[in-house]
């Protein structure tokens, strides 16, 4: 069964109403959906129904709802938080893409001292947008009933003002004294975990230095050197079994 994305759209209504010129152009012109087909439809804040389709334009789907269904999102886990750094090309487009589907909650593209990725304001924005568009995907095609805030990019220093009491920041790196991932984890029980993931070449010595300062815990993950893709996604598979 299709699924669609009505964001923010209260869906225990009877008739349930799409206006987002984007998701009705996927569902009319690319999915080429018809008057009596039925669909899933997510509002990305836990809830989700089973409908059929009433009409369809240009403008507006109109779906009847057929069931409902609601969860209490994030209920019984910590936040996660996946704060990386942006690497060349588009592989940052697929490390969002998978850390949806291991159930991070928040992405925060960094820039680091060693980021190689550089972009103008505009086309900063404009990514920002391919990301957000990426992560609705990814959530539709995992069946999660929420979808991550993807934040603008952030400069490495201004991201570690996420870190307080509440949370637990963990930061890979290579160099310095380091403990192991799960030791760093099992540390306490925090309502937030947020991960900093380094770009290739690792943080700087001043980097870790600032974050360990502001409370995050600097970790091993092996005896291997990670690319930035791997690295990130290592983590999330770990804290999604940990918290299974």
């Amino acid at each position: 069964m299709h699924r669609a994305y009505a964001k923010q759209i209260p869906l225990d209504t009877d008739v349930i109403v799409i206006h987002d010129a984007q998701e009705i152009h996927h569902l009319k012109d690319v999915l080429r959906l018809k008057k009596g087909i039925r669909l899933c439809v997510f509002n990305g804040q836990g809830q989700e129904a089973d409908g059929e389709i009433v009409s369809i334009t240009k403008d507006r789907v109109e779906i009847a709802r057929l069931s409902f269904r609601q969860t209490d999102v994030g209920e019984g886990r910590p936040r996660i938080i996946l704060a990386c750094a942006v690497p060349k090309h588009t592989k940052f487009e697929w490390i969002i893409e998978k850390a949806v589907e291991l159930g991070v909650d928040e992405v925060v593209p960094l820039k680091t001292a060693r980021t190689e990725f550089h972009v103008t304001h505009d086309r900063a924005m404009r990514k920002n947008e391919r990301y957000h568009t990426v992560a609705v995907n990814a959530a539709k095609q995992s069946r999660r009933l929420t979808v991550p805030v993807i934040h603008p990019f952030t400069e490495f220093s201004q991201a570690l003002g996420l870190v307080n009491s509440e949370t637990c920041a963990l930061i890979p790196c290579l160099l310095g004294d380091r403990t192991g991932l799960a030791r760093a984890v099992a540390q306490g029980s925090a309502q937030r975990i947020i991960v900093f993931i380094g770009p290739e070449g690792d943080f700087t010595p001043e980097e870790v230095s600032e974050a360990v300062q502001a409370g995050a815990v600097a970790v091993s993950l092996g005896d291997t050197v990670l690319k930035v893709e791997t690295a990130a996604l290592s983590v999330l598979a770990f804290l999604m079994f940990l918290n299974k």
